[in-house]
């Protein structure tokens, strides 16, 4: 039990170095920075926790349209611009369940109801729901790679108030 507690503390301390929270200060939504490191480049999503997600959701509805892909577990708009990173972007919005475990961290979506509500019914200190934002170019390639773009995205979605 000791060694599990030490790694699950670990993985987190781990997941934290490499990643950037925010917290608004309206509903408290945690948005936090992910950093994929690939072929020499930097790129970002992001993923927001702690927020009544049926609101978040219609939030992005309301500031960005009708998405052109809504299913379960993913909302997609095109042609999205935002300032300071572009126009006739990709804006990808996954919502799934994170879970720490010994092996690491893993990130499954929603694809059915069934899926969904398991995973809403067994949440715990290590299983947590998650929406994830990814921006990308129409060649969808993420386009968040730098600092600025970071920031500009972050302030993009600071500006939904979730």
């Amino acid at each position: 039990m000791k060694t599990f507690v030490l790694l699950i503390i670990s993985v987190c301390i781990a997941f934290t170095g490499i990643s950037q929270n925010r917290t608004t200060q309206k509903n408290k939504a945690k948005i936090v920075v992910n950093k994929q490191f690939d072929f020499g480049e930097t790129y970002r999503t992001y993923s927001i926790t702690q927020l009544n997600f049926v609101d978040a959701k219609s939030k992005f509805i309301k500031r960005l349209g009708k998405p052109k892909i809504n299913n379960l577990g993913m909302m997609q708009w095109t042609n999205v611009s935002i300032p300071e990173i572009g126009e006739q972007l990709t804006f990808t919005l996954q919502d799934g369940v994170v879970e720490i475990n010994p092996e690491g961290v893993t990130y499954t979506v929603y694809t059915n109801k069934k899926l969904k509500t398991k995973a809403l019914q067994n949440l715990s200190a290590t299983k947590f729901r998650m929406l994830s934002f990814k921006i990308t170019n129409s060649e969808n390639i993420n386009v968040i790679r730098n600092n600025n773009t970071e920031e500009a995205g972050l302030l993009f979605l600071e500006s939904l108030e979730l």
